[in-house]
């Protein structure tokens, strides 16, 4: 197959109109480029490109291959420091692949993962299943591939994939991972995604959100932004002007994990510059620094069927500087909140996931209970307003 049209969109993306790419070296960058040249087959060609667009260092930037390979059938999602794998509704540890372990496998990934490593823990799974993939890390997986997973009570059992499916059913465009249909809490105001793609428009949920503030002006809150993939801050801003302006409560806690990315962790950002130390982090790191490249879009390669997302625009929530490529309505609102680390570093495990515990929603509840004794004498927490997924 003739990759040149493809070739054509990453060069023009890598050397003139990404700027992220500004950070890598010419010698390098020029080699990766060189490296597309007179590939034939198509897997290959979208790893190397993978590998290319990588080497910014930005978790915006990357050749998304999810529409165009085929994968073993099985969900895996990172959990903390490890890796679960669902299968016939059952969630379980992964150990290892082909009798490597999942460690190993995901340190040989790394070179094709974009961004931080939390943002590369989000991306890598998929290459766990893909056997063009798995067959680069250096695991022959041309007949299939054996997968050992860990049940809650230890024990081991293996299991055997030789069949590849079509990737995207199992691994969409925006990871969330999410294994399960989450479950409600009747405490907690949901935020799963800024994104235009859902069942109750993004404009809905942020007005009756900000209502929702107004009616309990006095109350602890506790606002889940787990697993939300990014989309449009400023269509967030009403709720974050109804907190700063009409809520006076104790202490407000931000839930985030690694799969919190993009415009969530600049809602975090301006959520700690409107309340200050009434924001309360808890949670794992988040899936970016806070400063990046983002904007840009996202294209269709012809040749190959992957997509490229590119990035236009310098973000920097830490210091609060914007350059030549922030876009105005960006930097008006653009202000220094620091590297917002947990304030309360709690992972998950898949033991967690296994036994239906939440550890780090858990410690929200507590926190907004000791609030709510202490300011009202009683332990009963706010009105709930849930949005789920």
């Amino acid at each position: 197959m003739d990759m040149q049209a493809d070739i054509d969109i990453i060069r023009d993306i890598c050397l003139t109109r990404d700027p992220s790419f500004g950070r890598v070296g010419a010698a390098e960058l020029k080699d990766a480029l060189t490296a597309l040249q007179g590939q034939t087959d198509p897997e290959g060609f979208i790893l190397s490109a993978m590998r290319c667009l990588a080497l910014a260092g930005n978790g915006h930037t990357r050749i998304i291959p999810n529409p165009a390979i085929n994968v073993f059938p099985l969900r895996i999602v990172s959990t903390g420091t490890e890796f679960a794998a669902l299968r016939d509704g059952t969630i379980h540890k992964l150990a290892s692949m082909n009798g490597v372990s999942v460690a190993a496998v995901f340190a040989r990934a790394r070179p094709y993962l974009a961004g931080t490593p939390q943002r590369q823990r989000v991306i890598g799974p998929i290459l766990m299943v893909w056997p063009a993939a798995l067959t680069s890390l250096g695991l022959d997986c041309t007949d299939g591939a054996t997968y050992e997973l860990i049940d809650t009570a230890g024990t081991v059992t293996p299991l055997r994939i030789d069949t590849p499916t079509n990737a995207l059913p199992l691994y969409p465009l925006y990871e969330t991972g999410t294994l399960l249909p989450p479950t409600p809490h009747p405490d907690v105001i949901a935020l799963p995604s800024f994104g235009s793609d859902q069942p109750t428009p993004l404009e809905t949920q942020i007005t009756q959100a900000a209502a929702r503030v107004r009616s309990t002006p006095d109350a602890p809150l506790i606002l889940d932004l787990r697993s939300n993939p990014g989309g449009d801050f400023l269509k967030t801003l009403p709720l974050l002007d109804a907190l700063s302006t009409d809520w006076h409560g104790p202490r407000c806690v931000a839930l985030i994990n690694k799969f919190t990315f993009s415009a969530a962790i600049v809602h975090v950002a301006l959520l700690r510059h409107r309340l200050g130390d009434k924001l309360h982090i808890v949670g794992e790191e988040m899936g970016d620094t806070t400063d990046f490249y983002a904007e840009g879009d996202t294209l269709d390669l012809p040749a190959t069927g992957a997509k490229l997302r590119y990035s236009t625009a310098w973000h920097d929530w830490n210091t609060g500087q914007p350059d030549s490529t922030t876009e105005p309505e960006i930097a008006a609102h653009m202000i220094g909140a620091g590297d917002l680390q947990p304030d309360i570093h709690i992972e998950m495990t898949v033991s967690d996931l296994q036994n239906t515990r939440d550890p780090q929603l858990e410690k929200a509840l507590q926190l907004a209970r000791e609030d709510k004794e202490l300011t009202h004498g009683d332990s009963s927490l706010c009105t709930p307003l849930i949005y789920q997924p």
